[in-house]
């Protein structure tokens, strides 16, 4: 089930998959062990962001369901 709200969060998950990919490859050809250390914080970061980002798609969708049902 797609509404605008789902699908803008759908967007944000796909953005925040590909910056943590950007840094975590970033952090693999960087020589210097502090920007390696950085760009691996703002991977987590990202990955972290894609996390929340995918529970809110779940329970929006759930909510969504729920109320298409009556329930709720």
């Amino acid at each position: 089930m797609n509404t605008p709200d789902t699908e803008e969060l759908r967007k944000k998950l796909a953005r925040y998959r590909s910056e943590a990919a950007y840094f975590l490859s970033k952090a693999a050809t960087t020589d210097c062990r502090d920007a390696k250390a950085e760009l691996r914080h703002m991977a987590e970061t990202w990955r972290q962001l894609a996390m929340a980002a995918e529970t809110l798609i779940r329970e929006t969708d759930a909510i969504q369901k729920a109320s298409l049902r009556g329930v709720g």
